[in-house]
């Protein structure tokens, strides 16, 4: 399991990010859905490199864009 090998934080950044993905689905907040998967995926997909500097950008850049999606639905 990819999670699995994750360092802790990313591990739960990871997990934290596939269950609010799970909860904007229920709520139909399909935005908010894309990019908590999206961030989930990324984390996942790029586990060995995440002390790369492009892969902690990246991770870095979701992260701002779903925290910004977050705090539109909250307005």
């Amino acid at each position: 399991d990819a999670l699995a090998a994750l360092p802790p934080d990313a591990y739960a950044l990871a997990t934290e990010s596939m269950k609010l993905a799970q909860q904007a689905e229920l709520l139909e907040i399909w935005g908010v859905m894309h990019l908590a998967r999206q961030l989930s995926e990324t984390i996942s997909k790029n586990a060995v490199d995440l002390d790369r500097t492009p892969v902690r950008t990246q991770v870095e850049s979701e992260l701002t864009q779903l925290s910004s999606a977050i705090a539109a639905v909250n307005r």
